[in-house]
């Protein structure tokens, strides 16, 4: 009978850790829909990029806007904050 009470509480301390809604999550969207700011922070950093795609995610509590694009004959992604500053590059 104990093992039929303790077996629910311990399956459950082993998966809940696993349900963290803090996680990143991303959705791609168009070009259109990216906010102006964004848009001209990437065209000044990048005069010559081809975009590919763009992508939002939340990181935590932050938004960060992700692009993917081909530049000098290269495929680069880069991440800027809602403000249109740059963060990273990959």
């Amino acid at each position: 009978m104990k093992y039929l009470i303790c077996m629910p509480l311990v399956l459950a301390m082993i998966i809940l850790p696993g349900c963290d809604n803090r996680k990143a999550t991303k959705f791609t969207i168009l070009p259109s829909d990216v906010p102006g700011i964004i848009s001209l922070g990437f065209q000044q950093r990048y005069p010559s990029g081809l975009v590919r795609e763009w992508e939002v995610e939340k990181e935590g509590e932050h938004l960060v806007f992700e692009v993917g694009f081909t530049y000098n004959s290269k495929p680069v992604e880069a991440a800027f904050n809602p403000d249109g500053t740059f963060l990273r590059e990959e």
